[in-house]
């Protein structure tokens, strides 16, 4: 997962060619709308990199079913409205939601943001086919505990 500057500073080919080549199979780029992904595309495409798509809780129909039909590996289900981090609770909505998105996809549909404890991650697991969690993983390793990652990962599985 990167942001777009960061590849146009690099340059498009040369990124895509040193991932394909560091065994990188697929690429989030959040800031990159559907509309603009086509400056990305035909690079990831030579280089055999899915392009990874985010869908949104507030995205109209439509959108996600045009989201759904273009990524490619997973897509990746915003599960809250807002930025990541630690949550609690989650709105209702977001089960039917990842529901409603695995009808559209023809690939695995993954629900990250927010994700922080193996009872999410198992709850979340009846509505979609993994879950990502970033923010627990990486502040687990910046407070040194990394066995603590290894447990929270055997705690989640689903």
């Amino acid at each position: 997962m990167t942001y777009v500057n960061p590849i146009y500073a690099y340059g498009i080919e040369t990124f895509a060619h040193d991932c394909a080549t560091a065994g990188v199979s697929g690429l989030i780029i959040p800031d990159v709308p559907m509309e603009e992904e086509s400056l990305l595309a035909d690079a990831f495409a030579m280089n055999e990199l899915a392009f990874i798509r985010l869908a949104a809780l507030t995205s109209p129909e439509e959108r996600l079913r045009d989201i759904a039909a273009k990524t490619e590996g997973f897509l990746y289900a915003v599960s809250v409205t807002g930025t990541t981090g630690e949550r609690h609770t989650y709105e209702e909505r977001v089960y039917s939601y990842l529901q409603t998105l695995k009808t559209y996809s023809d690939v695995p549909v993954l629900a990250g943001f927010g994700i922080s404890h193996p009872e999410q991650a198992k709850t979340f697991g009846n509505y979609c086919d993994g879950v990502i969690v970033g923010s627990k993983i990486v502040d687990l390793f910046h407070a040194g505990k990394d066995a603590d990652v290894t447990k929270f990962v055997k705690e989640s599985i689903f």
